[in-house]
Protein backbone atom coordinates (compact mmCIF):
# COMPACT_ATOMS: atom_id res chain seq x y z
CA UNK A 1 0.00 0.00 0.00
CA UNK A 2 1.40 3.72 -1.28
CA UNK A 3 0.24 6.45 1.24
CA UNK A 4 0.63 10.25 0.01
CA UNK A 5 -0.21 13.71 0.71
CA UNK A 6 -3.54 13.12 -0.95
CA UNK A 7 -6.99 12.73 0.67
CA UNK A 8 -9.08 9.02 -1.01
CA UNK A 9 -12.34 8.54 -0.33
CA UNK A 10 -12.33 5.07 -0.23
CA UNK A 11 -14.96 3.09 -2.10
CA UNK A 12 -15.91 0.20 0.10
CA UNK A 13 -15.86 2.61 3.82
CA UNK A 14 -19.48 2.09 3.30
CA UNK A 15 -21.38 0.41 0.96
CA UNK A 16 -24.94 1.48 1.02
CA UNK A 17 -27.29 0.99 -2.13
CA UNK A 18 -30.67 2.86 -2.32
CA UNK A 19 -34.04 0.75 -1.42
CA UNK A 20 -36.67 0.16 -3.75
CA UNK A 21 -40.99 0.37 -3.59
CA UNK A 22 -43.59 -1.23 -4.26
CA UNK A 23 -44.05 -4.45 -2.86
CA UNK A 24 -47.06 -5.96 -4.85
CA UNK A 25 -46.23 -4.78 -8.00
CA UNK A 26 -43.82 -6.14 -10.79
CA UNK A 27 -42.09 -2.81 -11.74
CA UNK A 28 -40.62 -2.49 -8.07
CA UNK A 29 -39.51 1.27 -9.62
CA UNK A 30 -37.97 -0.22 -12.66
CA UNK A 31 -41.21 2.16 -14.69
CA UNK A 32 -43.14 4.84 -13.83
CA UNK A 33 -46.85 4.00 -12.48
CA UNK A 34 -49.56 5.49 -14.88
CA UNK A 35 -51.82 3.38 -12.76
CA UNK A 36 -51.95 0.89 -10.14
CA UNK A 37 -54.79 -0.92 -7.66
CA UNK A 38 -54.61 -3.72 -5.26
CA UNK A 39 -58.50 -3.11 -4.13
CA UNK A 40 -58.54 -2.82 -0.80
CA UNK A 41 -61.35 -1.78 0.34
CA UNK A 42 -63.14 -2.84 -2.89
CA UNK A 43 -66.54 -4.14 -2.13
CA UNK A 44 -68.98 -4.15 -5.53
CA UNK A 45 -68.66 -2.98 -9.46
CA UNK A 46 -72.19 -1.31 -8.92
CA UNK A 47 -70.42 2.18 -8.01
CA UNK A 48 -67.28 1.47 -10.16
CA UNK A 49 -63.97 2.04 -8.57
CA UNK A 50 -60.65 3.63 -9.17
CA UNK A 51 -60.70 4.13 -12.70
CA UNK A 52 -62.92 1.65 -13.09
CA UNK A 53 -66.52 1.33 -14.96
CA UNK A 54 -68.71 -1.38 -15.44
CA UNK A 55 -71.75 -2.17 -16.94
CA UNK A 56 -74.29 -5.17 -17.63
CA UNK A 57 -74.12 -8.15 -15.37
CA UNK A 58 -71.46 -6.31 -13.58
CA UNK A 59 -74.39 -3.98 -11.47
CA UNK A 60 -76.05 -6.81 -10.00
CA UNK A 61 -73.60 -8.80 -8.23
CA UNK A 62 -70.87 -9.81 -11.29
CA UNK A 63 -68.00 -8.02 -9.59
CA UNK A 64 -67.52 -7.73 -5.96
CA UNK A 65 -64.49 -7.69 -3.40
CA UNK A 66 -63.45 -10.98 -1.76
CA UNK A 67 -60.46 -12.09 -0.38
CA UNK A 68 -58.24 -15.13 -1.28
CA UNK A 69 -55.59 -15.01 1.50
CA UNK A 70 -53.06 -12.32 3.60
CA UNK A 71 -50.57 -11.49 0.64
CA UNK A 72 -53.41 -10.19 -1.26
CA UNK A 73 -56.01 -9.23 1.16
CA UNK A 74 -59.41 -8.21 -1.17
CA UNK A 75 -59.55 -8.83 -4.79
CA UNK A 76 -61.70 -8.13 -7.54
CA UNK A 77 -64.59 -11.04 -7.20
CA UNK A 78 -65.21 -11.91 -11.52
CA UNK A 79 -68.50 -13.90 -10.31
CA UNK A 80 -70.05 -17.16 -11.81
CA UNK A 81 -73.61 -15.92 -11.75
CA UNK A 82 -75.16 -18.77 -13.66
CA UNK A 83 -73.61 -21.01 -10.60
CA UNK A 84 -74.76 -18.27 -8.31
CA UNK A 85 -77.70 -16.75 -9.99
CA UNK A 86 -79.07 -19.40 -11.78
CA UNK A 87 -78.88 -17.40 -14.88
CA UNK A 88 -78.81 -18.55 -18.60
CA UNK A 89 -77.32 -15.60 -20.34
CA UNK A 90 -74.99 -12.83 -19.47
CA UNK A 91 -71.79 -10.53 -19.59
CA UNK A 92 -69.75 -8.81 -17.39
CA UNK A 93 -68.20 -5.73 -19.34
CA UNK A 94 -66.03 -3.24 -17.83
CA UNK A 95 -62.94 -0.64 -18.66
CA UNK A 96 -59.98 0.29 -17.14
CA UNK A 97 -59.08 3.61 -17.89
CA UNK A 98 -55.64 5.28 -17.38
CA UNK A 99 -55.45 9.17 -16.09
CA UNK A 100 -52.78 10.12 -19.27
CA UNK A 101 -53.05 8.95 -22.29
CA UNK A 102 -49.44 6.94 -23.34
CA UNK A 103 -48.79 7.95 -26.86
CA UNK A 104 -45.39 6.53 -27.10
CA UNK A 105 -42.53 4.53 -26.08
CA UNK A 106 -43.49 1.25 -24.24
CA UNK A 107 -45.66 0.33 -21.29
CA UNK A 108 -46.83 -3.24 -19.59
CA UNK A 109 -50.50 -4.15 -18.44
CA UNK A 110 -49.88 -6.18 -15.43
CA UNK A 111 -52.42 -7.99 -12.76
CA UNK A 112 -52.54 -10.94 -11.27
CA UNK A 113 -55.53 -13.66 -11.82
CA UNK A 114 -56.75 -16.75 -10.18
CA UNK A 115 -59.14 -19.41 -11.62
CA UNK A 116 -61.63 -21.31 -9.68
CA UNK A 117 -62.54 -23.52 -12.46
CA UNK A 118 -61.09 -25.51 -15.58
CA UNK A 119 -63.99 -24.68 -17.97
CA UNK A 120 -64.97 -21.17 -16.35
CA UNK A 121 -66.20 -18.30 -18.42
CA UNK A 122 -64.49 -16.66 -21.41
CA UNK A 123 -62.31 -13.83 -19.70
CA UNK A 124 -61.25 -11.39 -22.60
CA UNK A 125 -59.30 -8.05 -22.50
CA UNK A 126 -58.88 -5.27 -25.47
CA UNK A 127 -56.57 -2.58 -25.95
CA UNK A 128 -58.12 0.59 -25.69
CA UNK A 129 -57.21 3.48 -27.38
CA UNK A 130 -58.07 7.18 -27.44
CA UNK A 131 -59.72 7.06 -31.03
CA UNK A 132 -59.75 2.67 -31.30
CA UNK A 133 -60.90 -0.08 -29.68
CA UNK A 134 -57.38 -1.39 -30.72
CA UNK A 135 -56.25 -5.17 -30.13
CA UNK A 136 -57.06 -8.24 -28.17
CA UNK A 137 -54.28 -8.76 -26.04
CA UNK A 138 -55.40 -12.09 -24.09
CA UNK A 139 -58.19 -14.43 -23.92
CA UNK A 140 -58.49 -16.62 -21.18
CA UNK A 141 -61.03 -19.81 -20.87
CA UNK A 142 -61.13 -21.69 -17.61
CA UNK A 143 -57.56 -22.00 -17.32
CA UNK A 144 -56.39 -22.12 -20.95
CA UNK A 145 -54.44 -19.02 -21.83
CA UNK A 146 -54.04 -17.28 -25.64
CA UNK A 147 -52.49 -14.40 -26.70
CA UNK A 148 -55.06 -12.26 -29.04
CA UNK A 149 -58.31 -12.64 -30.60
CA UNK A 150 -61.44 -14.34 -28.90
CA UNK A 151 -62.63 -17.61 -28.83
CA UNK A 152 -65.26 -17.42 -31.49
CA UNK A 153 -62.58 -16.59 -34.08
CA UNK A 154 -59.78 -18.10 -32.76
CA UNK A 155 -58.90 -21.88 -30.78
CA UNK A 156 -55.16 -21.79 -30.52
CA UNK A 157 -54.92 -21.95 -26.97
CA UNK A 158 -50.82 -22.63 -26.05
CA UNK A 159 -50.68 -22.14 -22.42
CA UNK A 160 -52.13 -23.18 -18.84
CA UNK A 161 -52.94 -21.35 -15.48
CA UNK A 162 -52.60 -23.50 -12.43
CA UNK A 163 -56.05 -24.00 -10.97
CA UNK A 164 -56.58 -22.79 -7.22
CA UNK A 165 -53.84 -20.72 -7.37
CA UNK A 166 -52.11 -16.80 -8.61
CA UNK A 167 -50.33 -16.04 -12.00
CA UNK A 168 -49.07 -12.97 -12.98
CA UNK A 169 -49.81 -11.59 -16.47
CA UNK A 170 -47.60 -8.97 -18.29
CA UNK A 171 -48.17 -7.41 -21.37
CA UNK A 172 -45.67 -5.54 -22.88
CA UNK A 173 -46.80 -3.10 -25.68
CA UNK A 174 -44.69 -1.25 -27.53
CA UNK A 175 -46.64 1.97 -28.85
CA UNK A 176 -44.00 3.47 -30.96
CA UNK A 177 -43.30 -0.11 -33.09
CA UNK A 178 -47.13 -0.76 -32.60
CA UNK A 179 -46.62 -4.83 -31.25
CA UNK A 180 -47.09 -6.03 -27.69
CA UNK A 181 -46.29 -9.65 -26.25
CA UNK A 182 -48.36 -11.63 -23.43
CA UNK A 183 -46.73 -13.22 -21.01
CA UNK A 184 -47.72 -15.52 -18.18
CA UNK A 185 -45.81 -15.84 -15.23
CA UNK A 186 -42.40 -14.56 -17.20
CA UNK A 187 -43.04 -16.78 -20.19
CA UNK A 188 -44.09 -15.37 -23.60
CA UNK A 189 -47.37 -17.11 -24.48
CA UNK A 190 -47.12 -16.51 -27.80
CA UNK A 191 -44.83 -14.79 -30.79
CA UNK A 192 -44.92 -10.65 -30.42
CA UNK A 193 -48.36 -9.22 -32.21
CA UNK A 194 -49.37 -6.64 -33.58
CA UNK A 195 -51.14 -3.66 -31.77
CA UNK A 196 -53.85 -1.97 -33.57
CA UNK A 197 -54.20 1.75 -31.75
CA UNK A 198 -55.06 4.80 -32.83
CA UNK A 199 -54.08 8.16 -30.88
CA UNK A 200 -52.22 5.99 -28.02
CA UNK A 201 -53.12 3.81 -25.12
CA UNK A 202 -55.59 4.92 -23.08
CA UNK A 203 -57.13 1.73 -21.21
CA UNK A 204 -58.44 -2.03 -21.32
CA UNK A 205 -61.87 -3.53 -21.74
CA UNK A 206 -62.90 -6.69 -20.27
CA UNK A 207 -66.06 -9.05 -20.81
CA UNK A 208 -66.19 -12.48 -19.77
CA UNK A 209 -68.77 -14.81 -21.62
CA UNK A 210 -69.98 -18.06 -20.86
CA UNK A 211 -70.42 -20.91 -23.92
CA UNK A 212 -72.87 -23.06 -22.35
CA UNK A 213 -73.84 -24.86 -19.04
CA UNK A 214 -70.28 -26.73 -18.57
CA UNK A 215 -68.00 -23.37 -18.89
CA UNK A 216 -68.82 -21.63 -15.94
CA UNK A 217 -66.85 -20.28 -12.60
CA UNK A 218 -64.97 -17.48 -10.94
CA UNK A 219 -62.05 -15.57 -11.66
CA UNK A 220 -60.04 -13.20 -9.39
CA UNK A 221 -57.98 -9.95 -10.21
CA UNK A 222 -55.68 -8.42 -8.25
CA UNK A 223 -52.38 -5.51 -8.35
CA UNK A 224 -53.41 -4.15 -11.63
CA UNK A 225 -51.19 -1.52 -12.86
CA UNK A 226 -50.05 -0.44 -15.57
CA UNK A 227 -46.72 1.20 -15.56
CA UNK A 228 -44.27 2.75 -18.51
CA UNK A 229 -40.89 0.95 -19.02
CA UNK A 230 -37.67 1.05 -21.70
CA UNK A 231 -37.10 -2.66 -20.33
CA UNK A 232 -38.96 -5.37 -21.83
CA UNK A 233 -40.08 -8.59 -19.88
CA UNK A 234 -37.27 -10.37 -18.25
CA UNK A 235 -34.40 -8.14 -19.14
CA UNK A 236 -33.71 -7.41 -15.73
CA UNK A 237 -33.02 -9.27 -12.62
CA UNK A 238 -35.84 -10.44 -9.63
CA UNK A 239 -36.16 -7.95 -7.09
CA UNK A 240 -37.88 -8.62 -4.11
CA UNK A 241 -39.10 -6.87 -1.04
CA UNK A 242 -39.37 -8.37 2.78
CA UNK A 243 -41.97 -7.25 5.12
CA UNK A 244 -42.20 -7.72 9.05
CA UNK A 245 -45.78 -8.38 10.32
CA UNK A 246 -46.81 -7.86 14.06
CA UNK A 247 -47.53 -10.98 14.22
CA UNK A 248 -43.98 -12.20 14.20
CA UNK A 249 -44.25 -13.69 10.70
CA UNK A 250 -42.36 -12.40 7.89
CA UNK A 251 -43.30 -11.84 4.08
CA UNK A 252 -40.85 -12.18 0.94
CA UNK A 253 -42.52 -10.54 -2.25
CA UNK A 254 -40.66 -11.04 -5.54
CA UNK A 255 -41.17 -8.55 -8.24
CA UNK A 256 -41.64 -11.65 -10.74
CA UNK A 257 -43.27 -14.92 -10.25
CA UNK A 258 -40.71 -18.07 -9.43
CA UNK A 259 -40.98 -21.26 -8.95
CA UNK A 260 -42.50 -22.38 -6.00
CA UNK A 261 -40.55 -25.77 -6.03
CA UNK A 262 -37.10 -23.67 -5.41
CA UNK A 263 -38.72 -22.25 -2.27
CA UNK A 264 -37.30 -24.25 0.27
CA UNK A 265 -35.59 -24.97 3.30
CA UNK A 266 -32.43 -26.10 1.00
CA UNK A 267 -32.51 -23.20 -1.04
CA UNK A 268 -33.31 -20.51 1.46
CA UNK A 269 -31.40 -20.05 5.10
CA UNK A 270 -32.28 -17.92 8.23
CA UNK A 271 -29.50 -16.63 10.72
CA UNK A 272 -29.16 -13.80 13.47
CA UNK A 273 -26.99 -11.03 13.71
CA UNK A 274 -24.12 -13.24 14.92
CA UNK A 275 -24.27 -15.68 12.18
CA UNK A 276 -26.03 -18.40 14.03
CA UNK A 277 -27.93 -20.12 11.44
CA UNK A 278 -32.03 -20.58 13.28
CA UNK A 279 -34.69 -22.96 11.94
CA UNK A 280 -36.67 -21.30 9.20
CA UNK A 281 -40.01 -22.04 9.56
CA UNK A 282 -41.86 -21.69 5.67
CA UNK A 283 -45.65 -21.16 6.22
CA UNK A 284 -47.12 -20.98 2.43
CA UNK A 285 -45.32 -20.66 -0.56
CA UNK A 286 -46.71 -19.30 -4.38
CA UNK A 287 -45.22 -17.96 -7.10
CA UNK A 288 -45.00 -14.62 -6.18
CA UNK A 289 -43.48 -14.88 -2.89
CA UNK A 290 -43.07 -16.94 0.92
CA UNK A 291 -44.38 -16.39 4.43
CA UNK A 292 -42.22 -17.67 7.27
CA UNK A 293 -42.01 -17.41 11.02
CA UNK A 294 -39.50 -15.34 12.98
CA UNK A 295 -38.24 -17.25 15.89
CA UNK A 296 -37.91 -14.86 19.04
CA UNK A 297 -34.33 -12.61 19.58
CA UNK A 298 -32.85 -12.02 22.79
CA UNK A 299 -33.15 -8.38 22.74
CA UNK A 300 -35.10 -5.90 20.98
CA UNK A 301 -33.17 -3.85 17.14
CA UNK A 302 -32.07 -7.25 16.74
CA UNK A 303 -31.00 -7.75 13.18
CA UNK A 304 -31.56 -11.28 11.26
CA UNK A 305 -30.28 -12.28 7.91
CA UNK A 306 -31.99 -14.49 5.28
CA UNK A 307 -30.24 -16.16 2.28
CA UNK A 308 -31.73 -17.22 -0.90
CA UNK A 309 -29.65 -19.65 -3.11
CA UNK A 310 -30.71 -20.98 -6.76
CA UNK A 311 -34.08 -18.73 -6.58
CA UNK A 312 -35.00 -17.52 -9.76
CA UNK A 313 -38.09 -16.22 -11.77
CA UNK A 314 -40.07 -18.76 -14.27
CA UNK A 315 -38.95 -16.66 -16.87
CA UNK A 316 -35.11 -17.74 -15.96
CA UNK A 317 -33.65 -14.35 -14.29
CA UNK A 318 -31.66 -14.55 -11.29
CA UNK A 319 -32.21 -12.41 -8.00
CA UNK A 320 -30.81 -8.47 -7.66
CA UNK A 321 -28.95 -10.05 -4.24
CA UNK A 322 -29.33 -13.05 -2.66
CA UNK A 323 -28.93 -11.56 0.84
CA UNK A 324 -31.25 -9.38 2.77
CA UNK A 325 -30.16 -8.50 6.87
CA UNK A 326 -33.51 -6.93 8.53
CA UNK A 327 -34.06 -5.97 12.07
CA UNK A 328 -37.26 -8.11 14.49
CA UNK A 329 -39.00 -4.50 13.39
CA UNK A 330 -42.57 -4.06 11.68
CA UNK A 331 -42.10 -3.01 8.39
CA UNK A 332 -40.68 -3.31 4.76
CA UNK A 333 -37.68 -4.19 3.79
CA UNK A 334 -35.78 -4.23 0.20
CA UNK A 335 -33.03 -6.49 -1.07
CA UNK A 336 -30.81 -3.22 -1.02
CA UNK A 337 -32.59 -2.59 2.57
CA UNK A 338 -31.06 1.02 2.50
CA UNK A 339 -28.79 1.60 6.36
CA UNK A 340 -28.30 -2.48 7.16
CA UNK A 341 -26.39 -3.60 3.97
CA UNK A 342 -23.05 -1.86 4.89
CA UNK A 343 -19.18 -2.87 5.16
CA UNK A 344 -17.43 0.11 7.49
CA UNK A 345 -15.56 0.83 9.94
CA UNK A 346 -16.73 2.63 13.49
CA UNK A 347 -14.31 3.44 16.28
CA UNK A 348 -15.88 3.52 19.81
CA UNK A 349 -12.94 4.38 22.06
CA UNK A 350 -10.25 2.12 22.23
CA UNK A 351 -11.80 -0.25 20.22
CA UNK A 352 -12.66 -0.47 16.42
CA UNK A 353 -15.89 -2.57 14.60
CA UNK A 354 -15.33 -3.27 11.18
CA UNK A 355 -19.11 -4.07 10.48
CA UNK A 356 -20.09 -6.57 7.63
CA UNK A 357 -23.62 -6.50 6.65
CA UNK A 358 -22.83 -7.17 3.09
CA UNK A 359 -22.29 -10.23 3.32
CA UNK A 360 -18.16 -9.49 1.76
CA UNK A 361 -15.88 -12.12 1.70
CA UNK A 362 -12.13 -12.16 1.59
CA UNK A 363 -8.96 -9.80 3.23
CA UNK A 364 -9.28 -6.67 4.34
CA UNK A 365 -6.97 -3.90 6.14
CA UNK A 366 -7.71 -1.47 9.07
CA UNK A 367 -6.32 1.65 8.50
CA UNK A 368 -6.62 3.93 11.63
CA UNK A 369 -5.07 7.10 11.15
CA UNK A 370 -4.34 10.00 14.54
CA UNK A 371 -5.08 12.98 13.48
CA UNK A 372 -3.76 16.27 15.78
CA UNK A 373 -5.33 19.74 14.57
CA UNK A 374 -6.13 18.50 11.30
CA UNK A 375 -2.96 16.86 10.80
CA UNK A 376 -2.35 13.22 10.58
CA UNK A 377 0.79 12.22 13.01
CA UNK A 378 0.50 8.65 13.28
CA UNK A 379 -1.31 5.47 11.48
CA UNK A 380 -1.61 1.96 12.21
CA UNK A 381 -2.66 -1.31 10.41
CA UNK A 382 -4.64 -4.26 11.17
CA UNK A 383 -5.54 -7.32 9.20
CA UNK A 384 -8.68 -8.79 9.10
CA UNK A 385 -10.57 -11.43 6.83
CA UNK A 386 -14.18 -10.17 6.22
CA UNK A 387 -16.90 -13.38 5.90
CA UNK A 388 -20.79 -13.56 4.73
CA UNK A 389 -21.15 -15.88 7.95
CA UNK A 390 -19.90 -13.09 10.44
CA UNK A 391 -20.79 -9.18 10.70
CA UNK A 392 -18.34 -7.94 12.91
CA UNK A 393 -14.76 -8.18 13.75
CA UNK A 394 -13.41 -5.90 17.03
CA UNK A 395 -9.95 -4.68 17.19
CA UNK A 396 -8.70 -2.92 20.48
CA UNK A 397 -6.43 0.22 19.54
CA UNK A 398 -3.73 2.38 21.00
CA UNK A 399 -5.37 5.92 22.08
CA UNK A 400 -3.11 8.82 21.80
CA UNK A 401 -3.42 11.85 24.12
CA UNK A 402 -4.98 14.67 21.80
CA UNK A 403 -5.42 12.78 18.82
CA UNK A 404 -8.43 11.89 17.21
CA UNK A 405 -8.81 8.16 15.25
CA UNK A 406 -10.02 7.88 11.86
CA UNK A 407 -10.32 4.25 10.26
CA UNK A 408 -10.63 2.91 6.90
CA UNK A 409 -11.37 -0.19 5.41
CA UNK A 410 -8.89 -1.29 2.59
CA UNK A 411 -9.83 -4.98 0.84
CA UNK A 412 -7.20 -7.02 -0.43
CA UNK A 413 -8.34 -7.01 -4.04
CA UNK A 414 -7.96 -3.26 -4.46
CA UNK A 415 -4.76 -1.62 -5.14
CA UNK A 416 -3.26 1.51 -5.80
CA UNK A 417 -4.97 3.05 -2.54
CA UNK A 418 -4.15 6.49 -0.88
CA UNK A 419 -4.32 7.86 2.59
CA UNK A 420 -4.07 11.22 4.01
CA UNK A 421 -0.49 11.53 5.38
CA UNK A 422 1.45 14.97 6.07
Amino acid sequence: MRMKKTICLLSVCAVIIASVSAVAYASFGSGDFEYKTDFAGFESGANGWDGFSFSNASRIGGVVGEKVDDFHGTSMKLVDLYGSEGKTGYAIDGVVTVPSVISRGSCVLEFEIYPMSRTAAHLTMKAKGSSSEGSYLITIFGTNVKAGGRYETDASYNMSLPLGSWSKVQIYMDIDRGTYKTYINGQAVDSERKLNLSGGFSGVYFNTTYLDTANHGDFYIDNLCVYKTSTAINALPVDYELSVKSDNTAEVTFSDNVDPLLISEDNIKLSFQNGKETALNIIDTSYYGFKFSLPKTVESGERYRISLNNIRSLGGMQLTKNKLVFPDTTGSYSSAADGYERFEARINQNKVSVINTAGISGGYTLVVGYYRNGAMVSVKNFFGTASEDKEEDIFDIPQYDGCEARAFIIRDNQSNMFFNQQ
